[in-house]
């Protein structure tokens, strides 16, 4: 989102924290066109809050009377200057407003968008920044709670002592802002069981003993408390001046389970914007929610999985199974279903896409069937153009040839004299004594004959011996053994002929030749070297090779490459050479496609029996796959392409695998509660006192207050996208801040244990 010249945005700087800077125009990523304030600027700024206002947008008090939901004598005005931090400010306002959606800005201020009855958008600020007539407002109501409890209380009463007093303000504190949420709930409609219900009780206390240490001295941070507010929001620096990953960073991530030189650029990006746009408490969940943005595909999160926390986590799963009522288990369910489960099916085919190219997108078998019928043309081609040279090579006149084959190229008969021995000595070494005495001594005595007689031996002649050699192979026998080990000597001979002066001749036919021969050994080395490639373009015996009638059925082909399991190629032999040379001769497209099967072979592994995706096994299998097969995967995919792999698996576990009460009986016996205790009302109704019906009525009420918080709430879980910390009360939000350190949440802590 591009960023306004001349506004001011919060950013994390060491050593410093998050310090507003003025932006100067320009990029935004950039830190040098931000400028710093001086302090009187800080100070007016804050008290007008025009430069931080990002979308110069009113205060939702300045439409007051613009519309009847928003008339003065409306009940909304009222709730919100009594609540007390802005859960309740936002809940104040969903109350009141139906359909209203709750966002922030890139400083992370409440922004509320509604269509007021008369059918027109509006879109305001619930406390527009600087000091706003909101912020006066709950200074008026905070300072009336306070300064009635303290009366209550005899707070500053002449002749009581010291700690005596202390104890009166805390009293006094606890009282004020337990009266603040019972108000704020009544004037939302609330009934009074309700709001009692709805009593903040750790917040209560809180504001108890900070007023019992600070008193009543913190009246005078009032008037500046939205400003510093503003920069109480962020949390660590994650970010240096110059763009740079601080070591604060980096332990933040890798709390996330983020290794920082892993990641694609595409999160880099994401995590910088976040950062600088504020928004977030924790860099940890900054990074989280920069993880899930920067995929292809968005992946919404629920608060539970962006914090981790498993209180919020057990709250969601029993909000999908129902303990809140039936339009909370809906819309959660509906939330998994309509826009986290297809936003990560996307990113699987954005995947699969981006390693395409523009190669189609292949499904399961298919990528390799492609690079079999490609290597399998490129391989008849080879053999086609080292035939024709030869075939040139023994009568060039036949091709337009240069020469007239009057003086042939020939070949050292010592040399001759060596390749025979060494043939021999290899067949002695090797097999039985009797293998000699048939047709490979026949066809050594043959070369013994070349290398005797007073005629020079030309190349052809070499050669067409070589071609009885290839036709008196038997397959399967001793002697068919010997001749092939034979024929490889004298390939390894000839190879090397034209390098050591061995063919001599009409330059022309020794040109003629060294072709030939190149050509014969890249087509043995290519095609004919017993490995994968080899094997799987090989064709059947008896068939005409243009067929490509092919050993390995082109629908196992993908199973020979990689082994049938979805993640048997980390333990295939010699995979990572294979692929490479593959990688080497096949064109870009039919490549891709191949690189498309490794990929759905990691997806399959991410997948249950029943064809769902499991984040918990997805992770696993890109895991296993970068951990036990790392010389693969660098041969298959980019370094991005990896860290993108790693990225999305990531993901996927953290919106899948949450905290979960399994216990089926406990959300049933959670969503029978009502039932019981009105049988049980019914029961006491008959005999006991109007008491005993009250005490019993007050279930009833915890369970609806229950449902109808979980409502509200659910527009800020799903989609979570981060929320600054929440003041206290007025009064006290400064000291609370500044005073205490961030801490686990005592749920949390008591799961732990």
């Amino acid at each position: 989102m591009a960023r306004k010249e001349g506004k001011i945005y919060l950013h994390p700087l060491p050593e410093e924290g998050n310090v507003p800077l003025l932006f100067e125009g320009g990029d935004f990523k950039d830190l040098s066109n931000y400028r710093r304030l001086t302090t009187a600027e800080r100070a007016f700024e804050a008290a007008s809050g025009k430069r931080y206002n990002l979308e110069d947008l009113p205060s939702l008090r300045d439409l007051m009377d613009s519309s009847p939901e928003l008339s003065s004598t409306s009940s909304l005005w009222p709730s919100m200057m009594m609540a007390g931090d802005e859960t309740k400010l936002q809940g104040a306002v969903a109350g009141h407003i139906p359909n209203a959606k709750i966002t922030k800005d890139e400083n992370g201020t409440d922004i509320v968008s509604f269509e007021d009855s008369t059918g027109e958008s509006r879109r305001a600020y619930i406390n527009r920044p600087g000091f706003s007539t909101q912020d006066a407002s709950r200074v008026i109501g905070e300072g009336a709670a306070l300064f009635g409890a303290a009366k209550a209380f005899g707070v500053g009463k002449q002749g009581i002592g010291m700690f005596n007093n202390a104890a009166r303000m805390f009293g006094a504190g606890t009282t004020a802002s337990a009266g603040q949420d019972i108000a704020s709930g009544m004037l939302a409609n609330e009934s009074v069981i309700d709001s009692v219900t709805n009593v903040d009780v750790p917040r209560a206390l809180t504001t108890g003993a900070i007023e019992a240490t600070i008193g009543t001295a913190m009246d005078l941070v009032l008037s500046v408390a939205p400003g510093l507010r503003q920069k109480m929001a962020q949390g660590q620096k994650i970010f240096d001046s110059k763009g740079g990953i601080t070591q604060a960073g980096r332990d933040a991530l890798e709390q996330a389970g983020i290794v920082w030189e892993q990641t694609t650029q595409e999160f880099k990006d994401a995590l910088l914007t976040r950062t600088l746009g504020g928004g977030e408490m924790r860099p940890a969940q900054t990074a989280i929610l920069a993880d899930a943005a920067s995929l292809p595909t968005p992946v919404p999160m629920t608060r539970g999985q962006v914090t981790g926390s498993p209180s919020e986590q057990l709250v969601e799963d029993q909000m999908r199974k129902g303990v809140y009522g039936e339009p909370v288990e809906r819309r959660m369910n509906q939330f998994v279903a309509d826009e986290q489960t297809p936003a990560l099916e996307s990113n699987l085919t954005a995947i699969q896409q981006q390693i395409a190219g523009d190669a189609p997108v292949i499904a399961r078998g298919q990528g390799a069937e492609a690079a079999q019928l490609q290597l399998g043309q490129q391989r008849l081609q080879a053999n086609q153009e080292k035939n024709e040279a030869y075939s040139q090579a023994r009568n060039p006149a036949l091709f337009g040839g240069t020469y007239s084959g009057g003086s042939p190229a020939v070949y050292s008969q010592p040399a001759i004299t060596t390749m025979a021995d060494g043939i021999e000595r290899t067949i002695r070494t090797n097999f039985a004594p009797d293998v000699l005495e048939g047709a490979p001594g026949a066809l050594v005595n043959q070369l013994r004959g070349f290398a005797s007689r007073e005629t020079p031996v030309s190349v052809r002649e070499m050669f067409e011996w070589r071609a009885r050699v290839n036709n008196t192979i038997e397959r399967g026998t001793p002697e068919g053994t010997a001749l092939m080990s034979a024929k490889r000597t004298f390939d390894q001979q000839m190879n090397s002929a034209l390098d050591r002066a061995l063919i001599t001749g009409d330059a022309n036919s020794v040109g003629a030749w060294r072709d030939a021969i190149a050509q014969n050994a890249d087509f043995m080395r290519t095609y004919k070297d017993r490995d994968t490639v080899d094997l799987l373009t090989a064709t059947k015996e008896g068939t005409p090779a243009s067929q490509l009638e092919f050993n390995v059925a082109p629908n196992d082909a993908a199973n020979f490459i990689f082994n049938a399991s979805n993640t048997g190629f980390i333990t295939k032999r010699n995979l990572q050479r294979d692929l490479l040379k593959m990688k080497e001769l096949l064109p870009e497209n039919q490549w891709n496609q191949l690189r498309q099967e490794l990929f759905l072979r990691i997806a399959s592994g991410g997948r249950t029996r029943q064809g769902d995706l499991s984040g918990a096994k997805l992770k696993g299998s890109v895991n296993d796959a970068l951990e036990r097969s790392s010389a693969v995967m660098s041969a298959a995919f980019s370094a991005e392409e990896k860290a993108l792999l790693q990225q999305f698996a990531r993901v996927a576990d953290r919106v899948q695998n949450t905290t979960r009460n399994y216990s089926n009986t406990a959300a049933a016996n959670a969503r029978n509660l009502k039932d019981l205790a009105m049988q049980a009302a019914t029961a006491f109704q008959m005999r006991g006192p109007m008491l005993d019906k009250l005490l019993m009525l007050v279930p009833l009420g915890i369970g609806e207050a229950r449902r109808t918080a979980a409502s509200i709430g659910l527009n800020n879980r799903l989609g979570y996208e981060g929320a600054a910390p929440r003041p206290g009360p007025g009064s006290v939000a400064l000291p609370t801040a500044i005073a205490t350190e961030e801490q686990e949440p005592i749920e949390d802590r008591m799961l732990s244990q």
